[in-house]
């Protein structure tokens, strides 16, 4: 007989205590139906759930026993010091990663700005030469009119060659500046857009908590924002990236290091303490001796500390004139004045610092940095793993200047050069690591 398709009704206990019973057939609830799980008797299981996976209850209930025993284990698992250690972990890779790409853009745009400042320049020399040609004809014609004997053709001459002069004035003064209020106009509108565009995705994404997966990037659309107060915006923009840069995240990853004085050029001198490195008096200067290891050239030296761990912080203060804060492997050469020259390599990575400005070298490519030198402390943080090196300006907060990537092969050592007026020192972490 074919069976009806009517819904199947749930069986209910009934009766008091103990009394396990199908409200339907009045038989005793000792059946379970694993494809619908529910408890029945043995006739709903013979008339509505044929086909199905059944069961006995008590045996049905010793296996929820131990799903019950494995979900409280996990649960035991998670409240344990270790989930919190992996928590703190994540917390810190998590911070490592949106620093890596906040900089990586502030890369590109420091990239593209120097294009830009580059073009300004070429425009400019070629709008000074339009000058030059275009201001040398006009004046001529003004000397030939000047030198005209006839005062007759003078005047009848003057309107025409008056008119021809402020028309050719105008239209050329504005086609010399145009290239400039273009590029001005672009880029205020560009700035204009990247600003609004990163406002509304700071304050989406910390306003989502973790919990909404679109608003945090899994989905491609723009996040829309209403309502959006200025003050919000920059205290949210402040917080997320005074949390990237904070000094006490990089504090954790501070290393010791001592300057080599074998490395040393024979006019440098360092100091007993291995932490400070000034031009030697003259009459300070022992007899030179000729250690393998020694700069000939170039007034600079190595740490004795190659770095090679996966992640290392140290920091720098630097007093007088010019410098350099370099990572240099130790096969860097030492007797040619250009092979030996940190960033003029592909041995070596170089922060270039002076009094008015900052640039960073590597492989004889520079890159001359917007931001002006404010402070005398420098900050190195190295990712040796990842192959990045990052400079930051050291204050009340971590101002970061630059970023540069490479395949680190081998340990780098931390080197330095600096000019007849300068002087050097490792700052000692150790009492900041401690606070942090």
């Amino acid at each position: 007989m074919e069976r009806s398709h009517t819904p199947r009704q749930r069986s209910r206990v009934v009766g008091g205590a103990g009394a396990d019973l199908c409200s339907r057939h009045s038989s005793p609830l000792n059946t379970y139906c694993c494809t619908d799980e529910q408890v029945i008797c043995a006739i709903c299981a013979s008339s509505e759930h044929m086909g199905h996976t059944i069961g006995l209850v008590r045996e049905e209930r010793r296996r929820k026993q131990d799903e019950v025993r494995t979900l409280k284990r996990r649960y035991q698992e998670l409240l344990h010091e270790n989930t919190k250690a992996q928590v703190q972990k994540k917390a810190r890779e998590t911070e490592d990663f949106c620093e890596a790409v906040l900089t990586r853009v502030i890369d590109l745009l420091q990239t593209h700005y120097m294009s830009l400042r580059q073009w300004v320049q070429d425009q400019e020399r070629a709008a000074l030469n339009t000058v030059l040609k275009q201001g040398s004809v006009d004046v001529s014609q003004l000397d030939r009119l000047t030198h005209t004997d006839s005062d007759v053709h003078f005047l009848q001459d003057w309107p025409s060659v008056h008119q021809r002069c402020e028309k050719d004035l105008t239209e050329f003064t504005d086609s010399l500046y145009l290239p400039f209020e273009l590029l001005q106009s672009a880029v205020d509108s560009l700035g204009d857009q990247l600003k609004e565009f990163c406002n509304k995705r700071f304050i989406a994404i910390t306003n989502a908590n973790g919990s909404d997966r679109q608003v945090l990037g899994t989905e491609k659309d723009d996040v829309q924002q209403s309502d959006i107060d200025s003050h919000d915006v920059d205290e949210v923009t402040h917080t997320v990236v005074a949390n990237i840069t904070t000094r006490a995240h990089f504090l954790q990853y501070a290393c010791d290091l001592r300057l080599d004085p074998n490395t040393a050029h024979e006019d440098l001198l360092v100091s007993r303490d291995l932490k400070e490195v000034k031009w030697a008096p003259k009459n300070a200067r022992g007899p030179a001796v000729r250690y393998p290891e020694r700069f000939l050239r170039r007034r600079q030296l190595l740490c004795k500390e190659g770095l090679q761990a996966d992640r290392c912080y140290y920091e720098i203060e630097i007093t007088g004139g010019k410098s350099e804060i370099a990572l240099a492997y130790k096969a860097l050469d030492r007797k040619s004045f250009k092979k030996s020259a940190f960033g003029e390599n592909a041995n070596s990575w170089s922060l270039d610092c002076t009094p008015t400005h900052y640039s960073v070298s590597h492989n004889g490519e520079s890159v001359q940095l917007t931001s002006v030198p404010e402070h005398n402390r420098i900050g190195v943080y190295l990712k040796f793993r990842e192959g990045t090196v990052s400079f930051y300006e050291v204050s009340d907060t971590m101002k970061f200047l630059y970023t540069k990537e490479g395949n680190f092969g081998e340990p780098l050592y931390p080197g330095f050069w600096i000019e007849e007026n300068c002087c050097i020192k490792i700052c000692d972490l150790t009492n900041d690591s401690g606070q942090s």
